[in-house]
């Protein structure tokens, strides 16, 4: 089965997910939902420095340290420009 790394939007979280994961779950899919820093449950971390740098970095890490490959890159809304971002440093 495959493996699915699904970015959230701006204006949410990996709760955006929490319908989804399920239905993937079910189907015999490896489901990851990394949060970016400063947004949704990790709303705590925001400040000047956070931007979509550090989005692009959440997601590279949750990769390299999940140690995933052949990966589903999913980005909804803003998210898209974070795993357009994220593939310049994942994609081979």
């Amino acid at each position: 089965m495959g493996t699915f790394v699904l970015v959230h939007g701006a204006w949410g979280g990996a709760h955006t997910w929490r319908g989804v994961r399920p239905l993937l779950w079910q189907a015999g899919h490896a489901v990851f939902t990394p949060s970016l820093t400063g947004i949704g449950e990790r709303s705590h971390l925001t400040g000047p420095h956070v931007d979509l740098s550090v989005h692009v970095d959440d997601v590279v890490n949750t990769v390299l340290y999940e140690d995933l490959h052949d990966i589903v890159l999913v980005g909804f809304s803003y998210g898209g420009m974070v795993v357009t971002g994220a593939l310049e440093h994942i994609a081979d």
